[in-house]
């Protein structure tokens, strides 16, 4: 039996630093507006558990779901079932896992999500048998203000806006992972007006498909891949 899991390895909070050139620096301190908040979840998409922020998530009992093409060269599933639907899943039910990112605090945010192959006990090795490839997309991405359920609202006759952007290391929308050593990243970027008061939500998911072929060489024993989510303030 080959188990396939997710490890979420991190779920990071980063404030931007400003750092000097010379010797010189700054002591300061802010007071922190208890009313500005910014805080990030991630949910289990799998079956109908819907937990956040798990320490892992266990797909071998949905393995049949998640196979799909990952190389060009991707035989069909080596279960025989489904072989003409290989690669043509459609993405919400090859979704794994969301993120959901919720705050009041204006200015600009990037999330990261680094991921990996599956490996053999969570090792990595060049050894035949001991990966998994696989293949990462991303998407149903929505940025709205919880109040007026859309991107923009507008309080004593000022309008205000959440919306996605575009940061110079933008990622594909779809990553494959089909050596021993990948590592993808997908990298999500929105701005939020200054001035804004009211509550936002940034939301996203990750979709994946298990290469067939490697699955169907790959020694019996627990795989995973190791996913760190990184949140940023621009």
């Amino acid at each position: 039996m080959r188990k396939i899991v997710f490890m979420i390895a991190a779920i990071l909070i980063a404030a931007r630093l400003m750092a000097a050139d010379t010797a010189d620096f700054k002591i300061e301190a802010y007071r922190i507006d208890p009313t500005r908040y910014l805080k990030i979840d991630i949910i289990d998409a799998i079956g109908e558990s819907l937990r956040t922020n798990p320490d892992s998530i266990d797909i071998t009992n949905y393995l049949e779901l998640f196979m799909g093409r990952v190389m060009n060269s991707e035989e069909p599933d080596p279960s025989g079932s489904n072989s003409d639907e290989i690669g043509n899943s459609m993405f919400s039910e090859h979704v794994v896992f969301a993120y959901r990112v919720a705050g009041t605090a204006v200015g600009t945010y990037r999330i990261k999500i680094d991921l990996e192959p599956f490996y053999k006990d969570g090792n990595q090795s060049s050894e035949e048998g001991k990966y998994i490839a696989a293949a990462f997309e991303i998407g149903n991405e929505s940025y709205t203000y919880t109040k007026s359920g859309g991107s923009t609202y507008t309080a004593s006759g000022e309008t205000y806006s959440i919306g996605e952007t575009v940061p110079d290391n933008q990622r594909d929308s779809r990553i494959i992972l089909d050596n021993v050593g990948n590592i993808g990243q997908f990298v999500k970027e929105w701005n939020v007006s200054a001035g804004s008061t009211q509550e936002w939500v940034a939301r996203g998911s990750v979709s994946l498909d298990v290469g067939p072929m490697t699955y169907s060489s790959a020694e019996y024993g627990q795989y995973s891949s190791t996913v760190t989510v990184n949140l940023e303030s621009v």
